[in-house]
């Protein structure tokens, strides 16, 4: 059964400590995502800044099935790196590594939470775009979001 999560890098046991409400429910060094957001909270990633110690406030937040030994059907979809290094980035947000450069993360369709050696290593899945005859990209995708792209055109703010 799948279940709300959220979950961040135990620095002290050097696993993923898995939260549901509020409350540590599990450590693994395997774990889908599905749905993830990636959140980082400016106040903790602050704290970190001025006093060097670090808190928890950045994890991963999505749906997760913690009974099965599930691997999702991901023939297809792009796999980039996910970052979070609150010492080096100078605005608090996950960052996406690809062939194509470093970009904002939000979001995607599966992240998977592993340990490689004795640190954490996150993948964020995404179904690719969507293209036109010509090759070239839709004006206005699901994908521009993932790739911290510009808003749709016709959007308006208040």
């Amino acid at each position: 059964m799948e279940i709300k999560v959220e979950a961040y890098w135990n620095l002290h046991r050097q696993t993923f400590s898995v939260v549901c409400k509020k409350k540590v429910i599990a450590h693994t060094n395997n774990l889908w995502i599905r749905s993830p957001r990636f959140v980082v909270q400016p106040s903790g990633w602050e704290r970190v800044r001025k006093t060097g110690v670090k808190n928890v406030h950045a994890f991963v937040r999505g749906w997760a099935d913690l009974d099965s030994d599930y691997t999702p059907m991901i023939l297809g979809y792009e796999c980039f790196t996910a970052h979070y290094n609150p010492r080096t980035f100078e605005i608090p947000e996950w960052q996406m590594r690809s062939p194509d450069g470093i970009f904002p993360l939000e979001y995607g369709d599966w992240a998977h939470l592993t340990k490689r050696g004795d640190k954490p290593h996150v993948e964020v899945w995404c179904e690719p775009p969507e293209y036109e005859d010509d090759g070239q990209p839709d004006e206005y995708t699901e994908w521009q979001d993932y790739m911290g792209g510009d808003d749709h055109p016709e959007t308006e703010y208040l």
